[in-house]
């Protein structure tokens, strides 16, 4: 095993990302070989630990180099070097979702998701801002790294899982009882290092995992979710030790096994909350240029803006990659909350038009804009088994912008009748767009 290492380990040096990305698999399979060693030599479990330590290392260090290779000049990836950016993505509606599906449909969750999504949200606050400007070159738009991050992040969930589903089959470290899979972390891992050699029970690192299948990778993002991620205290294997349940080799490998396992999930989250949020920069980079649209017009336009359908080619091309590789359930996250964010930044830009004119066929240009939008994202929806009721975040912006066909006291009287409809500032947005049909107001002119 030691030269499989060997080999292995040689094969983890320069190369480019497709090539890192398969020796997962090879890392995997020497991991088995070393595993299988420890279980008939106990007396060396902690060089086999070693090995596999130093094996997954080198693969998570090679991978984050090419993460920051792809990502390196990304807005999105910088916000994400702060620890609060990534905390903060917990809190979505659409996380929590992960581990339970039904939490995204649940009574209030549109009106949390449009909270989460406005510019309360220090996650999207600058970018509201009328003056935030993002570069094209500060997001990744190549179809080719959207690929790579998505396979890194593929991979190292099954590697993760793999290192598990290694421990609970072919080591002797099984658990004495079964355990929720809501404890904290700090429980599992103390549950793995204070085990006994009874081969009839069920391994509790293996309890965990097995929760969604060997194959299907829910099961640790309904763990993640759930309970709090903690280390493994090193007083756990010490007790293990006291009490003579097992060895302190066989107690240490439980507890590396789990941070080796930790350090590829982790690896792999970091991953995807970055396709997130990176799509999240590409909704407000492309709509920016609905400020300085024109909605005073003279014709009808029969075609959406150019800059929506830029941006719709930019859904499709990232739809077609995900679809690949990731899973129905990191597809919903991926997509989870789009029309309320998009439906939030159309409202805003409203608000921060630079010609504040709209006339009748200028609503009308914007309505084609939000139909285009809509029917891209449900084609994203229908294809990865998302709620088409989402959809119905864009009737929202739509309403809004119908508003300005409304005289001002038809527009007093509707506020009255619906006053969280929008908020203040909305309403108030609206009155200060001149229409059409409206007087022009004292100091104000229809330029």
């Amino acid at each position: 095993s030691s030269s499989s290492s060997s080999s292995s380990s040689s094969k983890v040096g320069p190369m480019q990302s497709r090539q890192l990305l398969k020796c997962v698999v090879e890392v995997a399979s020497v991991l088995s070989a070393v595993v299988a060693d420890a279980a008939l030599l106990p007396g060396f479990v902690r060089d086999c630990t070693s090995i596999c330590d130093r094996l997954v290392k080198q693969l998570l260090s090679k991978c984050r180099n090419k993460f920051d290779d792809l990502t390196i000049n990304s807005f999105a990836a910088n916000r994400m070097i702060d620890p609060r950016t990534s905390s903060a993505m917990h809190n979505d509606v659409c996380y929590a979702s992960l581990a339970t599906p039904a939490a995204a449909a649940a009574p209030g969750a549109d009106k949390e998701m449009r909270r989460y999504y406005s510019s309360d949200n220090d996650l999207y606050a600058a970018m509201y801002e009328r003056h935030f400007s993002l570069k094209k070159s500060q997001l990744v738009l190549e179809a080719g790294s959207w690929s790579e991050l998505v396979l890194m992040n593929e991979s190292f969930d099954w590697l993760a899982n793999r290192i598990y589903d290694l421990t609970s089959r072919n080591s002797k470290l099984n658990s004495s009882s079964s355990s929720s899979r809501l404890r904290r972390r700090s429980s599992v891992v103390a549950a793995a290092a204070a085990v006994n050699v009874d081969s009839g029970s069920s391994n509790m690192l293996g309890d965990v995992v097995g929760a969604r299948g060997r194959n299907d990778l829910l099961g640790r993002w309904r763990t993640r979710v759930q309970v709090h991620r903690l280390s493994a205290p090193p007083a756990a294997a010490a007790a293990a030790e006291q009490a003579g349940a097992v060895t302190a080799g066989a107690a240490a490998a439980a507890i590396k096994a789990f941070d080796l396992s930790e350090r590829c999930s982790d690896f792999a989250e970091q991953c995807l909350l970055f396709l997130r949020y990176e799509l999240h920069c590409h909704y407000f980079f492309f709509l920016r240029d609905m400020q300085v649209g024109s909605y005073w017009v003279a014709k009808e336009p029969n075609q959406p803006e150019a800059f929506v359908t830029e941006l719709n080619r930019d859904i499709a091309m990232v739809d077609e990659v995900t679809c690949q590789c990731l899973s129905a359930e990191k597809i919903r996250y991926l997509w989870g909350g789009s029309s309320v964010l998009l439906s939030s930044i159309l409202i805003s830009s409203m608000k921060l038009l630079q010609d504040k004119r709209v006339n009748k066929k200028g609503v009308a240009k914007l309505r084609r804009n939000f139909f285009a939008l809509q029917q891209a994202l449900a084609n994203v929806l229908s294809g990865s088994g998302g709620e088409a009721g989402q959809l119905a975040q864009f009737d929202r912006a739509r309403q809004f912008v119908e508003l300005l066909l409304l005289k001002v006291d038809e527009l007093d009287a509707f506020q009255k009748d619906n006053p969280i409809l929008f908020s203040s500032e909305e309403y108030n947005a609206l009155r200060n767009i001149l229409t059409d049909h409206r007087k022009v107001r004292t100091g104000q002119k229809k330029n």
